[in-house]
């Protein structure tokens, strides 16, 4: 069964976009709240969590803007991104996660667990 793309967005109050980047594409910054521990190797990352462990590729990016990855287990047209955009209006920045799951049950699992991802980098970056 293919998988399918969805997406999902998190307010994340007035960070700045330079300040969020810095968690999103550095292995130092993706430490704090994607995984335990991450190893980089010019585009090529592993992510480490316990004993498991999983290896992305970094797909493309723009700066301040978004950064998109793919594990080297997936699907050639699969990918996860994470993109900062911030409202002109309020002065919010929101991160939109976008992902591909097979089945609604699995979106839902990958649903949470980017909801308890997103909490540790709002903690991590001091937002309540």
């Amino acid at each position: 069964m293919a998988k399918k793309k969805f997406s999902i967005e998190y307010a994340l109050g007035h960070t700045s976009p330079s300040r969020l980047w810095n968690h999103l594409q550095s292995d130092t910054g993706l430490e704090g709240w994607f995984a335990d521990k991450v190893d980089q190797d010019e585009k090529d990352y592993t992510f480490y969590w316990g004993e498991a462990q999983q290896q992305a590729s970094l797909v493309s990016m723009r700066r301040d803007v978004y950064v998109r990855y793919r594990w080297w287990d997936d699907e050639p047209h699969a990918f996860f991104e994470m993109r900062i955009s911030k409202s002109e209006l309020t002065d919010v920045t929101t991160l939109t996660i976008t992902d591909f799951a097979t089945d609604t049950d699995e979106q839902d699992e990958l649903t949470d667990l980017w909801d308890q991802q997103v909490d540790s980098l709002k903690r991590t970056l001091g937002i309540n």
